[in-house]
Parts: structure tokens; C-alpha cells; sequence
């Protein structure tokens, strides 16, 4: 059995480095999304706890007024507000959990913590406020970046095998004509 030297042994490694750069995205990846899962549910799980401990407050505070509506002489004083009664009557049978839910469900919204129609004003006030000079200029920029580039890697000369890229292959006289050494020949 033969020993490997060190790079034969790096060369035979049945593990490539795009294998393991895809494990690691895709490992990240995973967590990103346990995480963002994880952060959801505990803050919605907050939101709730809130808006039940706020029903709750709201029940306590109408104890009172339910009392006060159980009387016949307050229920007929109340004339044209005897719906608050009825009201105040309905909410104390409801169900609080429920209507925290509700309240929970209410107040998630796609875009985050705000309506996804004010990040969409947010985003057309920036863009016609400053974004379109900005956006132009920086299109502009990389425009002529990428066109100096072009310039440069136009007058740099090609590496040697280029030529016999072209040369020492099968003969298309289409390509020998573009060719960087055709070119070179004719000026």
C-alpha cells in the first residue's frame, strides 16, 4: 500500500469544497429561518399575553358599570344609552383569549411591525424625494466603471495559449479571421 503525500491526499479528499461551501449555506440558511421562527412566535406570544392582561384590565373596570346595569332603575335612566348596558353585558360573557387572538392577528402585518402600505409611502417618498438622483447617479457610475474596464481589457494583450487556442485547433476560417492573432497580422 502506497502512502499519499500531502497534496495527493488534499487531491483525493472525496469531500470538494463546493460540497462543504453548500453545507455551510445551506446550514445557515436553516438557521436563519429556526431563528426568525423562533423570534416570531415569542414576540407574538408577547403580544398576546399583552392583549390579554389588557382585556382583563378592560373586564375589571367595567365590573362596576355591570352592576350598576343589573338595577332596573339605573338600566331605565340610561334611556337612549341603555345600549351601553347591553353592551358592557355582552363583552363580560365573551371569551378574553379569543379576543386577544384577535387582537394579535389584527396587529401582524406582512412587512413587519408597521401596515405594509406605509413601508410602500415610505419607500415612494424616499424614491421621488432624493432616490431617483440618487439611484441615477449611481447607475451612472457604474456605467462608466464598467466601460473603463472595457477600455483597459480591450488594450491589454492576451495571454499566449490564446493564439494557439485558435491556431493549433481545427481550422474554421471564420474564427482565424476574428482571431486576437488575425487581428494582430492585419494592423
Amino acid at each position: 500500500m502506497r502512502v499519499l503525500k500531502g497534496n495527493e491526499a488534499r487531491y483525493r479528499n472525496p469531500r470538494r469544497l463546493d460540497v462543504l461551501l453548500c453545507n455551510v449555506v445551506f446550514s445557515s440558511l436553516l438557521i436563519a429561518i429556526i431563528l426568525g421562527s423562533l423570534a416570531f412566535l415569542a414576540t407574538r406570544t408577547h403580544m398576546f399575553h399583552r392583549a390579554l392582561m389588557r382585556r382583563q384590565q378592560i373586564k375589571l373596570n367595567n365590573m362596576w358599570l355591570v352592576e350598576q346595569c343589573k338595577a332596573p332603575s339605573f338600566y331605565s335612566n340610561m334611556k337612549q344609552h341603555s345600549s351601553l348596558c347591553d353592551d358592557v353585558v355582552l363583552e363580560q360573557t365573551d371569551s378574553l383569549w379569543l379576543h386577544a387572538l384577535r387582537d394579535v392577528i389584527d396587529n401582524t402585518y406582512v412587512c413587519g411591525n408597521t401596515p405594509c402600505i406605509n413601508r410602500i409611502e415610505d419607500a415612494l417618498k424616499w424614491l421621488f424625494g432624493r432616490g431617483i438622483l440618487l439611484l441615477t447617479a449611481v447607475a451612472a457610475s457604474a456605467f462608466f466603471v464598467f466601460f473603463i474596464f472595457l477600455s483597459i481589457h480591450r488594450h491589454l494583450p492576451g495571454p499566449p495559449h490564446e493564439v494557439r487556442f485558435y491556431t493549433d485547433s481545427v481550422s474554421y476560417p471564420l474564427l482565424n479571421e476574428f482571431s486576437p492573432a488575425a487581428q494582430r497580422i492585419k494592423l
